[in-house]
């Protein structure tokens, strides 16, 4: 998820959520590796924590040697493998071609697969290459010269354009001969509000050959479960894990100790400088609970790094004595 599966993010997850075993990194623009790399490499590092992780690209077909370079790029950096968005339905990824503008559109998609099946076979021609634009990074937020035993290409999308179109799509995918596919259970134009297809899922997942993993509305353990009788080889979570990586819920204790140990993570992947980018996940963790709202607003008005990281450590180190104090001051 753009701007949400960050590196800080996935390791509070990796940490916190023990059934996890495959992770993907929030989208990255395929051409803005290249043209843009200090805005987009650090969307590329990886945590210690991470056992496999797989980035996730977009881009349009006029795009194609950027999709080799970038497959190339990350196959280098020591990821166990590639993911195809075709399924973001945000107006300025479609605007450009790419993103579900693709979806169906299956000239396209398998010249972009090729690229990066290329990308990925021909990694060392690049090397050099990578190393100029590397230099300035901390490479020790990589996994460089790491052998992972294999390296998968997969796609990511959702189960058609429309009821009509989505069986098309599903056969053209399964002539991919993917490591797995993951679908996003709405069609192309059904917002995060429709109902999730999990029975059109596990049609899908029936009818092809290469597996399957489902997608959409998931936010508790219980909910795993029952998506896995649908799609029994696997199930991905996103908005679900938002402030809750538990899958469950916790003591005010363990909350914001996470919520703690997570903006301290932000700031030493990235940067104490701008920290607006976190407060997505700060709301998230501060909901549900009487006085949640009055704690928000206090903590949203807080722009400094330092300040922020004082306060958060006081709320873990006694949680209910700030939310107390706060019931006083109402």
């Amino acid at each position: 998820m753009d701007g949400v599966t960050d590196v800080a993010f996935r390791e509070i997850v990796w940490r916190n959520f023990a059934p996890l075993n495959l992770a993907f990194t929030e989208f990255v623009n395929v051409e803005g590796l290249f043209r843009a790399p200090h805005a987009t490499v650090p969307k590329l590092y990886i945590s210690p924590f991470e056992k496999n992780i797989v980035a996730q690209v977009f881009g349009n077909v006029s795009q194609l040697e950027y999709f080799k370079k970038a497959a190339a790029l990350i196959r280098y950096l020591g990821f166990s493998g590639i993911d195809l968005n075709v399924g973001c339905p945000y107006p300025n990824v479609v605007k450009n071609k790419a993103g579900v503008y693709l979806l169906g559109k299956t000239e396209m998609i398998g010249r972009i697969i090729d690229a990066i099946r290329e990308g990925v076979e021909n990694y060392s021609r690049y090397e050099s290459i990578f190393a100029k634009l590397l230099k300035g990074f901390d490479l020790s937020r990589f996994r460089i010269g790491s052998k992972p035993t294999s390296f998968s290409v997969s796609l990511k999308t959702r189960l058609g354009k429309n009821r009509e179109a989505a069986a098309n799509w599903w056969y053209f995918l399964d002539t991919l001969k993917l490591d797995y596919i993951t679908i996003h259970g709405r069609y192309s134009k059904f917002k995060h509000s429709n109902a999730v297809g999990w029975r059109k899922l596990q049609l899908v997942a029936y009818a092809l050959k290469t597996p399957v993993i489902g997608n959409g509305g998931i936010k508790t353990k219980r909910g795993i479960q029952r998506a896995l009788r649908y799609t029994p080889e696997g199930v991905m979570i996103g908005r679900g894990f938002i402030g809750n990586p538990w899958l469950e819920k916790v003591d005010f204790k363990t909350r914001f100790e996470t919520l703690y140990q997570h903006f301290k993570l932000y700031v030493s992947y990235f940067s104490d400088q701008n920290i607006l980018p976190f407060f997505k996940h700060l709301v998230a963790y501060v909901k549900g609970f009487d006085r949640a709202k009055k704690l928000k607003l206090e903590l949203i008005k807080l722009r400094d790094a330092k300040t922020l990281g004082r306060r958060l450590k006081r709320l873990a180190s006694n949680p209910e004595q700030v939310l107390g104090q706060l019931r006083a001051d109402f």
